[in-house]
């Protein structure tokens, strides 16, 4: 970003950055050539390196917690990874859904495309919908099933 005359190199910045940036940029005077080559530590961590968890970990700030008991039970999961994240996703309620769609505006009504009588949400998706109901009702044990249908997701 600086040339050898100690000064912004002008070119490379039209390139990639509006106007205003730059001019914001060119007010501060650049770092002498002597100081090195340019690194991009990430910070928030003390080894400077990436990694999506302390990302998410940042943006949450606050409100994260490794203890999370909605996201134990995905990744906990001993099968493939694409089923815990699938898991992950209905626990969450991030699975997108004719209500959801409704909500991006991406659908006009939220009825379920398939059956056409109830409201598509997570649980009609995957509990619900007479056809998954059938092949819930074949894998869970007949005195269980009682609690299966009439409980919510998060039980």
């Amino acid at each position: 970003m600086v040339i050898e005359e100690e000064s912004w190199n002008l070119d490379l910045f039209w390139i990639w950055l509006l106007e205003e940036i730059i001019e914001c940029i060119f007010s501060i005077p650049p770092p002498h050539p002597s100081i090195g080559f340019d690194i991009v530590p990430w910070v928030g961590t003390t080894s400077n390196t990436f990694s999506i968890k302390n990302a998410y970990k940042i943006l949450k700030e606050n409100s994260w917690s490794s203890n999370n008991e909605i996201l134990k039970l995905a990744w906990k999961y001993q099968g493939p990874w694409r089923v815990r994240f699938f898991i992950w996703l209905i626990r969450k309620q991030h699975l997108l859904t004719q209500v959801e769609r409704q909500r991006q505006g991406i659908e006009h009504n939220d009825l379920c495309p398939n059956c056409g009588i109830e409201s598509e949400k997570v649980i009609h998706a995957i509990r619900n919908y007479n056809v998954t109901k059938d092949i819930w009702t074949q894998i869970i044990p007949a005195e269980k099933h009682n609690h299966f249908f009439s409980g919510n997701l998060q039980e």
